[in-house]
C-alpha cells in the first residue's frame, strides 16, 4: 500500500502536473493548496487523474462556512481536507466525515508558540492536544494529524502521510516509532 502524500502545495499548477506525471505510480496522492488558489477547485479533478488529493487549507471558521467549504471540496472529489481541531467543528449529519482531517496543532509551532497562542502552560500542552484529538474522534473525523514533530503519540490506524496524518480506526492511543 502506498502511504506517501507528496506535498505540492507550494508549486504552480504547471509544475505540479509535471511532477504528478512522473510520480503517479509511486505515491498515494498529492497535497495541494496553491494550485486551488490559482485555478480553483476544478484543478482537483485534473489532479485526480494521477492519484488521490489532500487539500490542506486547515479550515477554521464558523460551522456553516466550514461545512460549505467541505461540501465543495467533496463535490470536486478531494479525498482529504484539513480542518483545525481548535475550531471545534462538528460536522453536520449528512457530511462526508471520512474526508475530514483534524489538525490538532500546527507542526511548525514550538512549545512557546503554543503557550502564547492558546494561553496554556507548557505542561498542559499534551493534555490539550489529547482533548483536540478526542474531539476529532468523537466527531468521526476520517483522519487525525499527528500531534507534533517530536511527540509520537497517535491514534491507532494506518499512516497515510509522512507519519503526520493517520486514519483513525480505534479510540486507542499508542506510541509509534518515527520511522514507520
Amino acid at each position: 500500500m502506498k502511504r506517501i502524500i507528496l506535498p505540492l502545495d507550494n508549486k504552480t499548477c504547471e509544475e505540479s502536473l509535471k511532477i504528478m506525471e512522473l510520480t503517479k505510480d509511486l505515491v498515494w496522492g498529492y497535497k495541494l493548496r496553491r494550485q486551488i488558489l490559482e485555478e480553483g477547485l476544478p484543478f482537483v479533478l485534473h489532479a485526480k487523474e494521477y492519484g488521490k488529493v489532500m487539500l490542506d487549507f486547515k479550515l477554521f471558521d464558523i460551522p456553516s462556512a466550514m461545512s460549505e467549504s467541505i461540501d465543495l471540496h467533496s463535490y470536486f472529489q478531494a479525498d482529504i481536507t484539513t480542518v483545525h481541531c481548535t475550531a471545534m467543528y462538528k460536522p453536520e449529519k449528512n457530511m462526508k466525515n471520512e474526508i475530514i482531517a483534524g489538525v490538532t496543532i500546527l507542526t511548525s509551532m514550538d512549545d512557546n508558540d503554543f503557550t502564547r497562542s492558546y494561553n496554556f502552560q507548557k505542561s498542559l500542552i499534551s493534555v490539550k492536544v489529547f482533548d483536540f484529538t478526542d474531539f476529532a474522534v468523537e466527531n468521526n473525523y476520517g483522519y487525525i494529524e499527528k500531534i507534533t514533530k517530536k511527540d509520537n503519540i497517535v491514534y491507532k490506524g494506518g499512516l497515510v502521510s509522512n507519519n503526520n496524518c493517520i486514519k483513525k480506526e480505534n479510540n486507542i492511543s499508542f506510541n509509534v516509532e518515527e520511522n514507520i
